[in-house]
């Protein structure tokens, strides 16, 4: 009787066409894999590259309103430069505090020479001014009292 059971070989054969069907399986798996992998580059790199065009247009627009600040910044400060030299111009014009004091002080020592010129001139009027009442009081005393003589004789 025949062994029904495969030989060695058999086995062997059997293995190996087993091996060669999952070598061909996984071959077929990385050609597409492999084939999958290029499509997602290819589309990845679409993806970038017009992403990149925008990057680089947004950059671009960046820069420009960045060179539009400055410029008006620029202008503001052209302006305010100005007005901070015409005020520096402005302010050599001014005299100083000494040569201010220097003019003033011969001034306000005249000032006060003439206040004590004046007070000296007030005391005089004073004293002057009760003895020049009593002489026209008896000036008029005098003339009223010849007056009611002549009228009365």
């Amino acid at each position: 009787m025949a062994d029904p059971r495969p030989t060695t070989r058999e086995t062997a054969d059997a293995g190996t066409a087993v091996l060669a069907e999952q070598l061909d399986s996984l071959r077929q798996a990385i050609q597409n894999l492999d084939r999958l992998t290029g499509e997602r580059f290819v589309t990845h790199k679409t993806m970038l590259d017009a992403n990149a065009d925008r990057v680089a247009l947004a950059l671009a627009s960046a820069d420009q309103a960045v060179t539009k600040a400055e410029v008006a910044t620029n202008k503001r400060f052209d302006a305010v430069n100005a007005f901070r030299q015409q005020l520096a111009d402005q302010t050599r014009t001014f005299v100083t505090r000494e040569v201010m004091d220097a003019q003033i002080s011969p001034l306000n020592k005249a000032i006060d020479e003439l206040a004590r010129w004046k007070e000296r001139q007030d005391g005089k009027g004073t004293g002057q001014a009760p003895i020049w009442a009593m002489v026209s009081a008896l000036v008029t005393a005098v003339l009223v009292y010849a007056v009611v003589g002549l009228i009365s004789r």
